[in-house]
């Protein structure tokens, strides 16, 4: 179970998070997963398709997934973390055309991506980084700090 601090709310379905070597569950901070979150609904437009409504379809899909199966056998725990982070995140900003119209267009996200491969991927990625760098919004925070933390205990031996 993937819990909040400030509440001990759980969320149900979801293995502890363990993949930082300490064996105990990450703790996310319930104002940051809901700044985050709000942040990530904020960053989609509104096209038919790839819009907040989609992303929030996928992210529970992947919910129920996770409740319907256990995932563990299939999915360490940083992986269920990370993909339900990217389920909601996969679209972020989209424009509604393709990668082959940016780059026929020669817009600035071509510009800025076309080199790295898929346009909008590439855009989508980056906007979710953004994101994470923003105050008070960086779910995956306290993996850096566990890793970092358990790095130095690792190498001081």
């Amino acid at each position: 179970v993937v819990s909040t601090q400030s509440t001990g709310v759980d969320i149900p379905g979801l293995p502890h998070v363990r993949g930082s070597g300490t064996g105990e569950p990450v703790q996310i901070n319930h104002q940051t997963l809901t700044r985050f979150l709000l942040m990530v609904k904020r960053g989609y437009r509104d096209p038919p398709y790839h819009n907040w409504m989609h992303a929030f379809c996928v992210g529970h899909f992947f919910y129920s997934l996770c409740k319907a199966v256990d995932i563990s056998k299939y999915m360490t725990d940083i992986e269920v973390l990370a993909m339900l982070m990217a389920c909601f995140c996969h679209d972020l900003d989209h424009r509604g055309t393709t990668n082959a119209f940016q780059v026929a267009s020669r817009s600035v996200l071509a510009c800025l991506y076309s080199s790295e491969g898929s346009v909008m991927e590439r855009h989508h990625f980056a906007q979710t980084f953004c994101i994470l760098n923003t105050s008070g919004c960086n779910i995956i925070e306290c993996l850096i700090r566990r890793i970092t933390e358990r790095v130095s205990i690792i190498s001081r031996r």
